[in-house]
């Protein structure tokens, strides 16, 4: 038994060594590893503290420790599950910060179109459209629209600046854009509503898919989270049936079969929330 809980959680370390060794060092296995991803918590702005991530930690040794007194787990094989939980505590965390930075960068992108399109109809000059929604966006977004009023000022091209814009966000929706408003500051010309209506059209249309296909992946993690459950109150009670023949609960037949299914539930929640890392931006809608 000792020999399978050790190549168990060198299997799991070794995974994430080599596929995912940035999130080594938030590994809640020291005070260290918990102020690290800490750290990387706040600097995303959110609003968990150092305290609710202990709490999260221990309710989690706690249902670990629930599950291995059900199914009657041994010591060993419930330190193993405690470890590799502990492994891939930190790489459901930073898949959850980088759902919440796309969604934060997605709505900032979506107000910085909608606002754009609304001020040039009313005023088609880039500068002062840049200058009247530069408040309305926040973060890198807003940064680059800073830089880019600073940059006309100094008597750069707009278009200079509009592309700084969509290389940090290629999209060909943002690229459509800006290549339109350019050539109507450029060459002007009256009739110019119905293209920026087409393309705000386009970006609702962006809007809609975008939040369908989130809605969906979350759908997704729930559903997993619910089967899993299901998973466990079923082994629950067919392992009650087998009481009635009088089990060995302590044979290491029982015990590797137990392990291994409780491992199975970890590792299948771990892969549902990879639905998480995904980019926004999707590659075919990418220049």
């Amino acid at each position: 038994m000792l020999y399978i809980s050790i190549g168990t959680v060198i299997v799991v370390f070794f995974y994430l060594y080599q596929k995912q060794r940035e999130i080594i060092k938030y590994i809640p296995m020291s005070h260290k590893g918990l102020i690290n991803l800490y750290k990387i918590i706040n600097e995303s702005n959110t609003n968990m503290s150092l305290y609710k991530m202990y709490l999260n930690i221990i309710i989690l040794f706690g249902l670990i420790v629930v599950m291995s007194v059900i199914f009657k787990l041994n010591l060993m094989f419930t330190i193993t599950v405690i470890i590799v939980s502990l492994l891939l505590i930190p790489l459901i965390i930073l898949w959850e910060l980088t759902f919440k930075k796309e969604e934060f960068e997605f709505n900032n992108l979506i107000i910085y179109l909608n606002q754009f399109i609304m001020v040039f109809k009313s005023y088609p000059k880039i500068y002062s459209t840049l200058n009247e929604i530069e408040k309305s966006v926040s973060g890198n977004l807003n940064e680059l629209i800073n830089s880019g009023i600073n940059d006309i000022k100094n008597g750069q091209s707009t278009l200079d600046c509009l592309n700084s814009i969509t290389k940090a966000y290629p999209h060909f929706i943002l690229h459509n854009l800006h290549s339109l408003v350019f050539s109507i500051e450029q060459y002007g010309t009256s009739d110019y509503f119905e293209a920026l209506d087409l393309i705000q059209d386009d970006i609702d249309d962006w809007v809609d898919d975008v939040k369908d296909y989130n809605y969906s992946k979350k759908r997704i993690i729930a559903k997993v989270v619910f089967l899993i459950g299901f998973a466990l109150i079923i082994c629950f009670m067919a392992i009650r049936m087998l009481y009635s023949i009088d089990m060995e609960v302590s044979g290491i037949m029982y015990q590797v079969a137990i392990l291994i299914f409780c491992l199975i539930q970890i590792f299948t929640y771990v892969i549902s929330a990879s639905l998480l890392n995904n980019k926004w931006l999707e590659k075919s809608e990418i220049l």
